[in-house]
């Protein structure tokens, strides 16, 4: 798995939870920092399974990503999302969305999109927020020291 405070191992984990397996009894869990080692890791037999989310396969080297088979599709949730640190000013959060939604209309922006499978770059709606609210309590009980 990549790291653990990702949501996406977050819902993995989860899914194991519900399904009666236990870390350290019935799995182990390895992180790893990039999607592209933990394929390697996959395909080296290192591990007999692995956790990536779909962008994360466009990162993984296509010689790669066309050995694998995904198994299962756990959990649709938010890809990731930009925060601003609280107290930045209205005017700088303004100017600082502008920038992130113009992204995908700029070279870079384009580039960074054909390479990850992302597609756009938009507001978050509480809807789409919501969708992640189950894996909250156990994301603030990772972060404790």
């Amino acid at each position: 798995m990549i790291d653990p405070l990702a949501i996406t191992v977050m819902a993995v984990l989860s899914y194991f939870d519900q399904n009666d397996l236990d870390a350290g009894v019935t799995y182990q869990v390895d992180t790893y920092h990039t999607h592209a080692s933990v394929a390697h890791a996959l395909m080296s037999g290192l591990a007999s399974a692995a956790v990536t989310t779909s962008q994360g396969m466009m990162q993984i080297p296509e010689d790669l990503r066309r050995k694998i088979v995904v198994f299962r599709h756990i959990a649709d949730i938010p890809a990731f999302v930009f925060m601003a640190r609280p107290g930045m000013s209205a005017a700088d959060v303004e100017k600082l969305r502008g920038l992130l939604l113009g992204f995908g209309r700029e070279e870079e922006g384009l580039e960074f999109f054909s390479r990850t499978g992302y597609n756009t770059m938009k507001l978050a709606s509480e809807a789409s927020m919501k969708r992640a609210d189950i894996y909250l309590k156990q994301t603030r009980k990772a972060l404790k020291p």
